[in-house]
């Protein structure tokens, strides 16, 4: 059986190397880290290339999204392959796609014809339905839910905290950030056509979050949480409520 290198050797990375072992496919399993020690971390993180003879097989372990997709491709230049790491314990559809670079850890589910891409994190408990997209180097985090047909765009983390993401493309509907606001009474938040807000990769939606248009702005209803969106620009709209 071939190696695999796993670079950082924290809690996520640690998880990685667990994964790969009980797939029962990897001769060995070692790291390299720049802070940690043991007799299993060869080195750090910059001495990837010296082990690209050794190892077949290696994977960036790192929970920030960029940081992660930026050591995908330097592995790939170094001529390493990408392991797609799928825990025995979780389920994935056979019509699945589960790209190179991607993990799916213990207990998560990926429904039928749902693809998820290079880099791509389904963290433990975490769903995908059918049909769904997970854009390269994306995070579902443990518990989160992505409803069938959606697509999560590239590098985008999405939270397990309620967790329901809206019935359509996410990139498309112009979403920017949806972020926790503790102790915020739950009421209807609108904003103007035309707000312009910061972008953002943290998602966290409401429990039971209801969407509807009004005239010319945007409004939501998600108890205790802040809403921010960007104007929709699709000629008709969809009032749904979820989960």
């Amino acid at each position: 059986m071939e190696n695999l290198i796993i670079l950082g050797a924290g809690g996520y990375g640690r998880t990685a190397a667990e994964t790969a072992r009980a797939m029962g496919v990897f001769g060995r399993v070692a790291f390299l880290d720049d802070g940690c020690t043991g007799t299993d971390i060869l080195g750090p993180c910059t001495d990837y290339i010296r082990f690209a003879g050794e190892f077949r097989w290696a994977y960036p372990a790192f929970g920030a999204n960029a940081l992660r997709a930026a050591w995908l491709e330097k592995l790939a230049a170094a001529g390493y392959s990408l392991p797609a790491l799928v825990h025995p314990r979780a389920y994935v559809s056979p019509t699945a796609d589960i790209r190179p670079g991607a993990v799916v850890l213990a207990l998560a589910a990926v429904g039928a014809c749902a693809v998820v891409e290079q880099g791509a994190i389904v963290n433990m408990g975490a769903i995908a339905d059918h049909d769904c997209v997970v854009g390269a180097c994306a995070h579902l985090a443990p518990g989160a839910i992505v409803k069938a047909g959606n697509t999560v765009p590239a590098q985008m983390n999405i939270s397990g905290r309620a967790a329901a993401i809206f019935s359509m493309d996410l990139a498309a509907a112009g979403v920017r950030k949806v972020t926790s606001a503790a102790g915020m009474p739950p009421s209807s938040r609108a904003w103007p056509r035309g707000t312009a807000f910061p972008s953002s990769s943290s998602w966290i939606t409401g429990m039971t979050p209801v969407f509807r248009k009004t005239c010319s702005t945007f409004s939501i209803e998600i108890p205790s949480f802040l809403a921010v969106v960007n104007p929709y620009s699709r000629p008709s709209w969809e009032r749904r409520r979820f989960l």
